[in-house]
């Protein structure tokens, strides 16, 4: 169905959940460059990394820095015993080394659950969130 939607010429593709062979034909997308938006379950950016180069998805490496933004989501105890979602994590991928077979990302925004807020680490470094102007 993704492959069928490209050739509509959309502007925009959203895909609910990423799982399978559809993960390559979305970064297939993104090397044409239509912007496309997923979820995908992963812990960690290593993980995210880890699991989209692997089967059954199989993402080249190379592909991988089509993704800018990477948002990271899990699940938090509050102080009454309730379980909700949090965003714990805001990175910027900035590609890929192929010399050391490693991808580069900062972490731009990160949840304190001490402070109960978000800490701000891209100042200066961010290439696309917090730009200096």
């Amino acid at each position: 169905m993704l492959k069928a939607a490209l050739g509509q010429r959309p502007n925009y593709i959203i895909v609910g959940e990423i799982r399978g062979r559809e993960g390559h034909v979305a970064f297939q997308a993104m090397q044409t460059g239509h912007p496309v938006l997923s979820t995908f379950h992963a812990s960690s950016m290593e993980k995210l990394i880890q699991r989209l180069t692997r089967e059954p998805i199989l993402v080249p490496k190379s592909y991988i820095d089509n993704l800018n933004v990477v948002i990271i989501q899990g699940r938090i105890l509050g102080s009454n015993g309730e379980i909700f979602r949090r965003v714990l994590s805001v990175n910027e991928i900035l590609g890929y080394d192929s010399e050391t077979d490693s991808f580069n990302f900062i972490e731009v925004f990160s949840w304190d659950p001490l402070l109960k807020s978000f800490r701000f680490k891209g100042f200066g470094c961010s290439y696309i969130i917090g730009k200096d102007s």
